[in-house]
């Protein structure tokens, strides 16, 4: 096989290559269309989400959605429901044995992937693993810039802060990727994010792991574009009038490179010995940050 010469379409030739195996792959695994199977693995890994939501994010045409959708929701795959956030949008979820189809779907192009890694050898597949996570950071990254239209200069509209929803998970994932910021655990408290949404886009982030009186404060993340205009700080003062006011009483932090940002709002160095045990129980202590990362403590 004669390989592409510039790195860009060999990414591109790789990505047409398995989209076309897969796609044979789905329709040996699942007697569903490609589009069906598209959904069916976006509400698995999405929980909920509005139909416009699901056409964004699987930047596919309304109207074969729409259709998709319809046959999912006869077939009982699909509970489609009002939106509880926005009465004029439709919420789909997946039903019990929609679940059970999706996931049966996901194990078996899972095995295949493998399967086709499987040909390489351990330091080849370790190497492709590395290079894997870096573009899909690469990824990220590209997907939280925005893309100029025009060339005319505009100012953004002012970012509104709010409570996260279920469906802002895709946004935020992206935005801590693009951050270089650890994803792990996060969506399990999700219910205690803040983030700042400007012109339908999530622009910063940050949220809380609860233990009792304490917290560990994680995934402050801003988008480069929005960096430098107070975001973070509106989240974290927002964020610690909510902990103080559900009882909270100290708020704890990991950090490897903003250590005088948070020292200058009243974060102080402590040691994880001083971390109450539970929230040393978090993901954020057993692993995803290193262990060169600074701890720092807030009395509220």
């Amino acid at each position: 096989m004669s390989l592409p010469c510039s790195t860009g379409e060999r990414l591109r030739e790789l990505v047409r290559q398995y989209v076309r195996i897969q796609r044979v792959q789905n329709s040996c695994c699942d007697d569903a269309s490609t589009v069906q199977c598209h959904i069916l693995n976006e509400l698995l890994r999405h929980e909920i989400l509005s139909q416009r939501a699901l056409a964004d994010q699987l930047g596919l045409d309304k109207g074969w959605i729409s259709r998709a959708v319809a046959a999912l929701v006869d077939e009982g795959v699909i509970d489609k429901a009002q939106d509880g956030q926005d009465k004029r949008s439709v919420a789909l979820r997946l039903t019990e044995s929609g679940r059970a189809r999706a996931r049966a779907l996901n194990a078996k192009l899972n095995l295949h992937a493998e399967g086709v890694l499987a040909a390489l050898s351990g330091d080849r597949l370790e190497t492709v693993h590395d290079a894997l996570g870096w573009l899909l950071e690469a990824l990220a990254d590209s997907a939280s810039t925005p893309v100029a239209r025009c060339g005319c200069a505009s100012t953004p509209a002012p970012a509104q802060i709010r409570p996260a929803r279920d469906a802002d998970w895709p946004q935020i994932e992206a935005l801590l990727l693009a951050c270089r910021l650890p994803v792990i655990g996060a969506r399990e408290h999700l219910a205690t994010f803040l983030v700042a949404e400007a012109e339908g886009a999530i622009v910063a982030s940050a949220g809380l792991e609860r233990e009792g009186d304490s917290a560990l404060l994680r995934s402050v993340a801003v988008s480069p574009s929005w960096r430098r205009k107070g975001l973070a700080a509106q989240l974290l003062d927002a964020l610690q009038d909510r902990a103080r006011g559900d009882g909270v009483e100290s708020l704890y932090l990991l950090t490897t490179s903003a250590e005088a940002y948070f020292g200058a709002r009243g974060f102080a160095r402590c040691t994880r010995d001083d971390v109450p045990t539970a929230l040393r129980g978090s993901t954020q202590f057993q692993g995803v940050c290193p262990a060169s990362a600074a701890v720092l403590r807030r009395t509220l």
